[in-house]
């Protein structure tokens, strides 16, 4: 016979786990409304690169890109890569592409452009050596914060991502 002191103890690990469950479902999915949910579904970025632009995940080694580091630590963003061009790219071109595609959202802080997680900080310098030139770093907001900027507003500016 088993006494009620041997009980299994994963019984009341099954019940903690449904308990945080249930407090996660309560604040994170249920305050979303449903016209929302199609702005959580992951999807690639419209970025068209200029000609002769690549997107490299390594950081440049220069300390003059320290100006796009310190603005992405600043608003809190998680680094994907930095947007890389050949000194014969029409980088200017792809700013004002970019400033007049309706689906990327212009920060209310100048100098990002946002489509639903993935912000783009604009800047850069002059061409490295060897004869690149960066003109944006490719970030990811983290989900807490996109999901409060998002939450009550989906019908609003923010339909264009849907």
């Amino acid at each position: 016979m088993v006494d009620a002191s041997e009980k299994p103890r994963w019984r009341g690990w099954i019940v903690f786990a449904g308990a945080i469950l249930a407090v996660t479902l309560i604040v994170v999915v249920f305050p979303i409304e449903r016209s929302c949910v199609s702005l959580l579904a992951a999807g690639e970025p419209p970025m068209m690169l200029p000609k002769d632009c690549t997107l490299e995940r390594i950081p440049p080694s220069e300390q003059r890109f320290e100006n796009l580091e310190a603005e992405r630590l600043q608003r809190g963003l998680k680094r994907e890569g930095w947007i890389e061009c050949a000194p014969t790219a029409n980088a200017r071109a792809w700013l004002n592409s970019l400033e007049t595609d309706r689906r990327w959202l212009p920060s209310y802080v100048p100098g990002a452009y946002e489509w639903r997680r993935t912000v783009i900080v604009v800047g850069g310098g002059p061409a490295s050596a060897t004869g690149t030139q960066v003109i944006g770093e490719v970030c990811l907001m983290p989900w807490r914060r996109y999901i409060q900027l998002i939450r009550g507003e989906c019908g609003g500016k923010f339909a264009v991502w849907k």
